[in-house]
């Protein structure tokens, strides 16, 4: 095989890896053609440089849409019908919508003077009619079909077997090939999770308010029934009030690394800020009419652990296939250490870092002031050495191509004859 082979072979599964596996929220209305690829390839950039936090969505989605789907399969079986996981991956992503049926078509922001945190009746679910839609007609809105899944598995799994077999016949692996096997192993996770997911919906399914009328407020002169929502088009999950303690640190992260980054005039805020929004994405606002774009729902606290629990062995299974490296050879002694580090620190940073800004709060006085700003501190220190390891990873895996050993040009033969690109 030739060099071009190798780096062929590896940037066709990184990209089948990554782009064929995201699966977005669905964008904001009438957004152009042009915006919606920027969103998936921001976050295919995202997944490449630190797939932990792709995981760590795809993860908290699955959570949540399992509570909602077990929520409705209890309070709100009518008809004989109930909801699957797939109708809470459809309304976690912002597929369900609520709209006068006389203006379906032409949906509007909400009223400005209308909260939906002080108005939870307007907006609660059980207010609204059961969204009459099967789990095969959310599938039908999909864009993802078998031969894109199929795609990606097929060559995932080549490229896979290929390292197994290089491995059991004593043929060297190159730093780029071991750097693609962990993407390979964490992006199974992520479509594991998001199996059931609808992927690529690009407009909502609006559900239709009942009329009620004579449904007011009192010293606003807002007529909730007839005038308030007139022009309305929300999300039926801004009716979830957010636990505050969930999102403060997350916040305060947010706030810290997009000031360090402004005052040592980096480069990097805009992905810096890309990170922090995936582990922590806007609420709902009230004159919003669409989710965020990493929007993953509200995490029950039961499931705090279990997300913990799924990050801290991502994160070590990512690392450690890193660490297979750590016996290769290099062009130098200095891009050898400094590869061995950073696999390390990969390896280790997460483990420590998701226990430091998630758990020891609730052990701790997680309202004390040192408690927040010392598990702050942390997450700032933490992200960015981290994202500064990845970065450096990936570069000392396309340099240590330009030395490689003989061997590493030697093919396994019989894999030639599995399809594959």
């Amino acid at each position: 095989r030739t060099l071009s082979n190798i780096v062929w072979s590896c940037l066709a599964t990184i990209f089948a890896c990554t782009w064929v596996a995201i699966h977005c929220n669905i964008p904001p209305p009438h957004q152009s053609w042009f915006r919606k690829l920027g969103r998936r390839l921001k976050t295919t950039i995202v997944a490449i440089i630190a797939p932990e936090l792709v995981v760590f969505w795809a993860t908290k989605q699955w959570l949540t849409s399992r509570t909602l789907a077990e929520e409705y399969a209890i309070d709100r079986v009518i008809e004989s019908r109930s909801w699957t996981q797939t109708h809470g991956f459809f309304a976690i992503m912002g597929g369900f919508s609520v709209s006068r049926v006389s203006e379906l078509l032409h949906p509007m922001a909400s009223c400005g003077g209308l909260a939906p945190t002080s108005r939870p009746d307007e907006f609660d679910i059980a207010m609204l009619p059961f969204p009459d839609i099967t789990e095969e007609e959310i599938n039908d809105k999909s864009k993802g079909d078998w031969l894109s899944k199929g795609f990606a598995i097929l060559q995932t799994s080549w490229f896979i077997f290929q390292c197994i077999a290089r491995r059991a016949q004593h043929l060297p692996l190159t730093e780029l090939e071991l750097a693609t096997c962990a993407f390979a192993a964490l992006n199974a996770v992520i479509y594991a999770f998001w199996w059931r997911k609808p992927q690529s919906v690009a407009c909502p399914y609006a559900i239709g308010r009942r009329q009620r009328a004579n449904l007011g407020y009192p010293d606003d002169g807002c007529d909730a029934g007839c005038s308030s929502l007139n022009d309305s088009y929300i999300s039926p999950q801004s009716a979830v009030v957010p636990n505050p303690w969930c999102k403060d640190v997350a916040i305060s992260l947010s706030c810290s690394l997009t000031a360090v980054c402004n005052y040592m005039s980096f480069g990097v805020t805009g992905p810096v800020a890309t990170f922090v929004q995936v582990l922590a994405p806007d609420d709902i606002a009230e004159d919003r009419v669409y989710v965020d774009e990493y929007y993953a729902g509200e995490l029950a606290d039961s499931d705090v652990v279990i997300l913990s629990l799924v990050l801290a062995a991502c994160s070590a299974v990512f690392g450690a296939i890193h660490c297979i490296a750590w016996s290769l050879e290099f062009p130098s002694r200095a891009e050898q250490v400094l590869w061995r580090t950073c696999a390390l620190g990969i390896t280790c940073i997460p483990l420590l870092e998701f226990p430091t800004v998630w758990i020891l709060p609730g052990i701790l006085d997680k309202h004390g002031i040192v408690t927040f700003y010392l598990t702050a501190l942390f997450g700032v220190i933490g992200i960015l050495i981290y994202g500064l390891a990845r970065i450096i990873l990936l570069v000392l895996s396309f340099l240590c191509l330009r030395s490689l050993p003989v061997g590493a040009f030697k093919a396994v033969s019989w894999m030639n004859f599995v399809p594959h690109i």
